[in-house]
């Protein structure tokens, strides 16, 4: 999978973001696996990436936007069970 790693704290014309290939999670007993396939940033992310936030810790790691869109491409067998209670 692709990620994009925050390398350094700097406004975004110095590209502190890195696209980075990184293993496939696999989900655990009540996870599901999503394939996104756009992303966005917020404006308080891009406040984190330029320093005017402080960034959290796993947001130093790895920005994880939460503005995304994507497909459900794997699903634990306990995610499947909860997701048929719920639409029954």
């Amino acid at each position: 999978m692709k990620a994009m790693v925050l390398k350094k704290v700097a406004p975004i014309e110095e590209k502190p973001l890195e696209l980075e290939d990184w293993p496939t999670p696999a989900p655990g007993p009540k996870e599901i696996l999503v394939k996104i396939s756009a992303c966005g940033v917020c404006h308080t992310e891009l406040d984190e990436i330029e320093g005017r936030l402080q960034p959290t810790m796993s947001s130093y790691l790895a920005i994880s936007f939460h503005v995304q869109v994507g497909a459900l491409s794997l699903l634990s067998f306990k995610a499947k069970t909860i997701i048929r209670r719920q639409l029954l």
